[in-house]
């Protein structure tokens, strides 16, 4: 009895390992379609590429494009047994991986928005039932590098069972080409000529050069006509709060300038056929000589907002006088710790100058000590001093100069000084203070302006020795009280 009891035991306990190893099967073949390497269903961008053309006219407008945007959804191979859901990244890291495999030079994208970026296949469904959206917020005119630009888009992970990624198919690139109208303009907008019907100068309008460019190199000839239009000095004075006067525009011949294929710029000036010398109103005179059309092979627009360049004649009465009291100067600026000299040149060739001693120091005239100074001894030479001040000064009204002796033989004996602000400099623009001619050389020279000028750099140009040495030993501005 005890041995059936025993058998039956033994019976049940094989029955149910049988049972447990056959459970243990199913589970282990369920597990295994779950893994990644053996699943069934792939998810996948079924749009692996969306191009955009950024077609730039000359002026920097797109046309043909009113956005970029692009949106899809994720696909799966076969229908998911279950919710599966899919997250997508920006992988800016792809960039440069592109461009190495395919020879290009794009940028990555400067700014983009981004939503859905996870995304839902519901069960029974081989896609997504939202799409993930991607654009550009920016004006497409911000988009200028003509190498182009490249977004691409990954898929890095999921959720749910018996799914995997198809590798081949996870990244979608947003591809931007930018295709830029090459075109002409003014890279300097204006050039001034001075007036001084006071001194008897006036300027010479073949003596304002203007430089007409093009964005890039061109690739055929291009000829480029230009006219004076005096409808455009209103908006002008409006705009900069002058009161300009007009010179007849028949007064000009027609100009034209051509560049030559390859060229990015050329150089054209002024033909004034009337006489400068009866432009004397105080308002001043502006010539606008506008871009009117453009001729050549490739397709070559005007910048409109550079299509402009103005000659501006200024007329002014400012001149300078040699007084014998430092007193009608006004006040001495002594604090000379910021001033230093930009040019030391022969004013005939433009060659930089040392002085002619040992261990003089050009600077030496902004110090106190008397017993310091430079000397050059050139026969015949003349100099052009360029000093910037360190800042911009007000109402300076005059300069003191002083000489290394009072020999005659030693000082100078006619100077040309100009001045010029922080902005004009910038733009190679000077202003004419006074010209300065004596009979003789003057040790101590105190130059009264007619009126206080604002200036940072000071121009003693044409600096002529009374003999063949120019000594200085100091230089001060003055301003008025």
């Amino acid at each position: 009895m005890k041995n059936r009891i025993k058998n039956i035991y033994l019976l049940f306990i094989a029955l149910g390992v049988t049972g447990l190893f056959a459970a243990c099967d199913e589970n282990l073949h369920d597990f295994a379609k779950k893994t990644p390497a053996d699943a069934t269903h792939a998810v996948y961008i079924a749009d692996l590429e969306f191009n955009y053309p950024v077609n730039r006219t000359a002026n920097s407008q797109v046309i043909g494009l009113d956005t970029i945007l692009a949106k899809f959804p994720v696909h799966s191979t076969l229908a998911v047994e279950n919710d599966v859901t899919v997250r997508l990244t920006i992988d800016n890291e792809l960039v440069d991986v592109y461009n190495i495999q395919h020879g290009t030079g794009y940028n990555r994208l400067p700014a983009y928005s981004i939503t859905h970026s996870t995304v839902t296949i519901g069960k029974g469904q081989t896609r997504s039932a939202d799409s993930i959206t991607i654009a550009y917020p920016r004006p497409l005119p911000t988009l200028s590098d003509r190498n182009g630009y490249l977004l691409p888009v990954r898929i890095v992970s999921y959720g749910g069972t018996d799914v995997k990624i198809n590798y081949e198919e996870r990244v979608s690139y947003l591809i931007i080409n930018v295709t830029q109208q090459n075109g002409v303009y003014f890279k300097v907008s204006s050039g001034k000529i001075t007036n001084n019907p006071t001194l008897e100068l006036f300027g010479d309008f073949n003596d304002i050069t203007f430089e007409v460019s093009s964005l890039f190199d061109t690739e055929g000839e291009t000829k480029v006509t230009l006219s004076v239009n005096n409808n455009l000095i209103q908006d002008l004075n409006s705009m900069i709060r002058t009161e300009y006067q007009a010179v007849p525009e028949g007064d000009f011949d027609p100009v034209e300038v051509t560049l030559a294929a390859g060229d990015e710029s050329m150089e054209g000036n002024f033909s004034y056929k009337g006489d400068v010398s009866t432009l004397t109103d105080p308002r001043g005179y502006v010539v606008p000589l506008e871009i009117t059309s453009v001729e050549s092979t490739d397709n070559i627009g005007r910048v409109d907002a550079q299509r402009v360049f103005y000659a501006i004649i200024d007329i002014s009465n400012l001149h300078s006088t040699v007084v014998d009291n430092p007193d009608e100067l006004g006040t001495k600026v002594t604090d000379r710790s910021g001033y230093k000299i930009l040019k030391f040149a022969n004013a005939n060739t433009g060659a930089e100058v040392t002085p002619a001693t040992g261990g003089m120091s050009k600077d030496y005239m902004f110090t106190d000590n008397n017993a310091q100074y430079w000397v050059v001894q050139q026969s015949g030479i003349k100099l052009n001093i360029t000093i910037d001040l360190g800042t911009e000064v007000q109402n300076i009204s005059g300069l003191w100069l002083e000489g290394f002796q009072a020999s005659a033989s030693f000082n100078m004996k006619a100077v040309d000084v100009y001045y010029s602000t922080e902005q004009a400099y910038t733009i190679g623009q000077s202003n004419l203070a006074g010209k300065i001619s004596l009979n003789a050389g003057k040790q101590l020279m105190y130059i009264k302006f007619s009126e206080p000028v604002n200036a940072r750099y000071i121009m003693l140009n044409n600096m002529t020795p009374a003999s063949v040495i120019l000594a200085l030993r100091q230089f001060y501005i003055c301003t008025g009280n």
